[in-house]
């Protein structure tokens, strides 16, 4: 099957444990995951994006406003070597809207 890795952005976080529309953050994810295709690619990566930021946030905390908006930045087919023996991209960079 083939592999993927797509680059996600995403808005309506907020920064701390109050959600002060002030201190809303937006965040940039880059996601690995085996799909049929790079619309199942797409999915997969928004729903693996999603489920961090739903029940508690990626730290335990509630961060998220009415959901995180998130967005496909880019993807790209990777080939096998760099599907096997590649970094598994994971984490958040964080910035500030």
């Amino acid at each position: 099957m083939p592999c993927f890795e797509v680059v996600l952005s995403g808005t309506g976080i907020a920064d701390g444990v109050g959600l002060d529309t002030d201190a809303l953050r937006g965040f940039i994810a880059r996601r690995r995951v085996r799909a049929g295709d790079h619309d199942e690619a797409i999915a997969l990566a928004r729903e693996a994006v999603l489920a961090d930021w739903r029940a508690g946030g990626v730290d335990g905390r509630s961060h998220v406003r009415d959901g995180p908006t998130v967005t496909v930045q880019s993807w790209r087919r990777l080939g096998w070597l760099t599907a096997v023996l590649g970094r598994t991209p994971s984490g958040y960079t964080l910035f500030r809207l």
